[in-house]
């Protein structure tokens, strides 16, 4: 290791921030830190568009360098105040399945991909349990899951009307959830896949239902009859955004799927392109004129304007 490396892994050990720079063989990955919240802007300057939020638990974010760390000189002589304002100018480009923006170190931990996933390995049953014991993405996801899952459990816990029955209701739907990953067996060399994309909609999923991350927008659809109105609510989750359909006293949770394939290619600008899907073949997409919905099982198709303020 050479001189200059050393005194700069120095200098980044000496901040309660991680470790990271283009340039001195930083970690491959971050993890947002305990407590934290991460903006995700468009440049590195809190003035810049906001692209998305991340938010505590979240791992496996791909780092693509970071900038604005002060030399080890500058930093000796600093005072403790200069050095707590000399913390918030670093800022590190990551990329999130997909989507990339630049996020302020502050809110950034350094992250190793998961020897384990958040389940005993050696209870692991079947073919999709085992593959995730093996699969350092995958266990990546189950561990932030698993931190989404929790995050959603304290919402339902904390709510005024029925809490019990709430999360009576979340623990009955995550047990069903796992039951379906595991079904991902049946998708034979497209095993990880399927598991993959199983833990990429419930994370969003999760996100929208029990609003871990605000809503974009809500706007009201008129579709058909007068009273036959919506109410949708857009939230840009990661990695897939989702949307809240609601109507009388109906609500569900639909996620807009991205093939991996496709990935590279989100912008914030396409974020709620294309078909959101949900439970019972329920499909809506978002065009000029409004929306169109689909209920597939029913062969129901219905299109629905903007409703007027």
């Amino acid at each position: 290791m050479n001189k200059k490396l050393l005194l700069l892994i120095l200098a980044l050990s000496s901040l309660p921030v991680a470790n990271a720079l283009s340039d001195a063989s930083g970690p491959d990955h971050f993890q947002i830190r305990a407590g934290h919240t991460a903006p995700v802007h468009e440049t590195a300057d809190l003035n810049a568009p906001l692209l998305f939020t991340l938010t505590e638990g979240r791992t496996g974010l791909k780092n693509r360098g970071c900038i604005g760390i002060t030399p080890f000189g500058e930093w000796s002589q600093m005072t403790d105040a200069e050095k707590e304002e000399a913390k918030t100018k670093i800022w590190c480009q990551i990329d999130y399945f997909g989507r990339s923006g630049w996020v302020q170190n502050i809110h950034l931990a350094e992250y190793g991909l998961p020897a384990t996933p958040t389940y005993n390995c050696a209870r692991a049953k079947g073919a999709v349990e085992n593959l995730i014991c093996k699969d350092g993405e995958l266990m990546s996801l189950d561990q932030t899951l698993t931190h989404t899952y929790q995050g959603a459990l304290a919402r339902a816990k904390g709510l005024d009307a029925f809490p019990g029955k709430a999360v009576n209701t979340l623990r009955a739907t995550q047990r069903g959830w796992i039951k379906g990953r595991n079904d991902c067996w049946k998708a034979g060399e497209n095993i990880k896949t399927c598991t993959r994309d199983q833990y990429l909609q419930r994370i969003s999923s999760l996100e929208a239902e029990w609003a871990l991350q605000p809503s974009e927008a809500v706007t009201f659809y008129q579709c058909g009859q007068p009273a036959n109105e919506i109410a949708v609510s857009l939230f840009n989750t990661t990695p897939w955004p989702a949307m809240a359909l609601e109507q009388g006293d109906r609500r569900d949770i639909l996620v807009r799927w991205i093939s991996p394939s496709t990935e590279q290619e989100q912008t914030d600008e396409t974020a709620f392109d294309g078909p959101f899907t949900g439970p019972f073949g329920l499909s809506v997409t978002l065009n000029e004129e409004g929306l169109s919905l689909s209920r597939g099982n029913d062969g129901t198709d219905i299109t629905c304007t903007p409703a007027a303020s």
